[in-house]
C-alpha cells in the first residue's frame, strides 16, 4: 500500500475510533505504532488497543497478549 493511501485511511479511521467503534480503535492503534500514515506513537497505538481489546475486540486483544509475550520472552 502506497504512503498516501495509509494518509487517507487515517482520516477516516480516527474519527470513527473516537466515537467509540472498537474495530477502527484498533486498527488506528495498529497504524500508530506501526506508523503507518502518521508518525510512529507506540504509546498513542497501545492506548488505542487497550480501548478496543477492554471493549471485547478479539483481534485486539490478540495483539495486547503477543506483545505482552513478546516482551516477556525477550527479558
Amino acid at each position: 500500500m502506497r504512503r498516501q493511501d495509509y494518509t487517507a485511511a487515517i482520516t477516516l479511521v480516527r474519527p470513527l475510533a473516537e466515537a467509540g467503534r472498537a474495530e477502527a480503535q484498533d486498527m488506528l492503534g495498529q497504524m500508530l505504532s506501526q506508523g503507518w500514515g502518521v508518525e510512529r506513537d507506540e504509546a498513542a497505538g497501545l492506548k488505542w488497543r487497550q480501548l478496543a481489546a477492554g471493549k471485547g475486540h478479539a483481534p485486539a486483544q490478540f495483539a495486547l497478549a503477543d506483545r505482552k509475550s513478546t516482551r516477556l520472552n525477550s527479558s
